[in-house]
């Protein structure tokens, strides 16, 4: 296979990552506020997500395996990481603590944010890089993909409740 194809394929498959169970019951809210963009803003945003998906992919298959990193030991550092942001969340010392070391990093972050057409094209792909970057994060693995399935329905099941 070319490399080329090779890259087509990729990309593919970062995009049908976008009907993955635990985004799919929040594309549609993702996707209307996209619409009201440009009528492209949900193609936008689409491809920013799956670029991200692919870019992130193929960094942790490609660098990590020569660096030895595999799925289990990224799987490892999101949960520390998962814990030590939930730390400084619930500790208020952790947390103001955490908001001074990183002010500089989010003053500049704020900054550079600003800067971007929120309402264009290249806002709606940033958007979406940044929403698949997350979505890679926390993307199931083979072991719980039902029961973020489950998660998903229940949750939809609780909020049709509630309407009613």
């Amino acid at each position: 296979m070319s490399f080329f194809m090779f890259l087509v394929f990729a990309y593919a498959a970062g995009l049908l990552t976008l009907i993955n169970p635990c985004v799919l019951p929040i594309l549609p809210i993702v996707l209307a506020a996209s619409l009201q963009t440009s009528r492209h803003g949900p193609l936008a945003l689409a491809t920013g997500m799956s670029l991200s998906f692919v870019i992130l992919g193929m960094f942790v298959t490609v660098f990590g395996r020569s660096f030895g990193i595999d799925e289990e030991s990224v799987a490892d550092a999101g949960a520390v990481l998962m814990v030590g942001f939930g730390l400084v969340l619930l500790v208020p010392q952790f947390s103001s603590k955490f908001a001074t070391v990183t002010a500089g990093l989010s003053a500049r972050a704020d900054a550079r944010i600003d800067g971007i057409d929120h309402q264009g094209l290249s806002g709606q792909v940033l958007g979406g890089m940044l929403l698949g970057a997350v979505g890679v994060s926390g993307a199931p693995s083979g072991t719980t993909d039902e029961a973020c399935a489950q998660s998903g329905i229940d949750k939809v099941l609780d909020d049709l409740e509630m309407a009613m």
